[in-house]
């Protein structure tokens, strides 16, 4: 058996989560590494918007809450952003499992919600042919110290062997080179028998993000090279490590006005 394990969980609140050691030894996802460090100034306007747009487009939600308390109508508007993120972040879970039975070439049955991207990446399927080489495998890098999830390494028709990442945001943004960049660069990966492969072995060549919407998909090439993203990556992931608890010892306690020693 592998040192390297996927540990997966679900919270007292029924939200599925995971990590992954090494040997007993946690490891950074790639994808914690990346929310800790890469700014995102556009998250200010869009919880404002979407406070705004519950406001607006929920009258009666909201004069009951004006017959609340001021804390409890407070809770309930600014936990607004959160629970749109959550939603969307659930919808792209199901997107992904659903994803990973139809690129296996396994029949699924979709929730009504969910048939616009479920349609758009079986239009992905008929038009790319991607043959599946690794689903929804666990990666790591031991030198540097990180682990993670890749979505798809695939054969295409033109003879590329690609890591692909399936994205139902709605929009994908260049940061998504630096992620697929670290899975492309990890140096072993678990098979279906949860032993430890050499990724280097694969041969991956391209790299492309799959963006699936209810109403189509597109794909995009990824620049992945080891000295573009993937060096930004090892320099965001070393920040990662110095960042939070690890800056605490930084802040001295209260000092007293100085003195002049007499």
């Amino acid at each position: 058996m592998s040192g390297l394990k996927r540990h997966d969980r679900v919270s007292r609140n029924g939200k599925p989560y995971h990590w992954y050691t090494y040997n007993g030894n946690k490891l950074p996802s790639v994808t914690k590494v990346m929310g800790d460090t890469i700014p995102k100034p556009a998250l200010t306007y869009w919880a404002a918007k979407s406070v705004a747009e519950f406001v607006a487009d929920n009258p009666i939600e909201v004069e009951a809450l004006r017959a609340a308390p001021r804390d409890t109508m407070v809770a309930e508007l600014k936990d607004t952003p959160w629970r749109e993120r959550d939603s969307a972040a659930n919808r792209g879970t199901e997107v992904h499992a659903l994803a990973e039975r139809l690129v296996k070439g396994e029949e699924v049955e979709v929730p009504h919600e969910l048939a616009g991207y479920v349609d758009s990446y079986v239009r992905f399927l008929d038009d790319w042919q991607p043959k599946p080489v690794l689903v929804e495998a666990t990666v790591a890098n031991l030198r540097w110290g990180y682990a993670g999830q890749l979505d798809l390494v695939a054969d295409l028709p033109n003879g590329e062997r690609a890591v692909m990442d399936l994205k139902t945001s709605k929009g994908v943004y260049p940061e998504t080179s630096i992620q697929c960049a670290a899975y492309r660069h990890a140096e072993v990966y678990l098979d279906e028998q949860d032993r430890e492969q050499p990724m280097g072995a694969l041969g991956i060549n391209a790299a492309y993000v799959v963006h699936v919407t209810a109403d189509g998909y597109f794909v995009r090439p990824l620049d992945t090279s080891e000295d573009g993203p993937y060096k930004v990556f090892l320099h965001l992931l070393w920040l990662s490590k110095r960042i939070g608890d690890a800056m605490k010892p930084w802040l001295g306690d209260p000092a007293s006005a100085p003195r002049k020693d007499i």
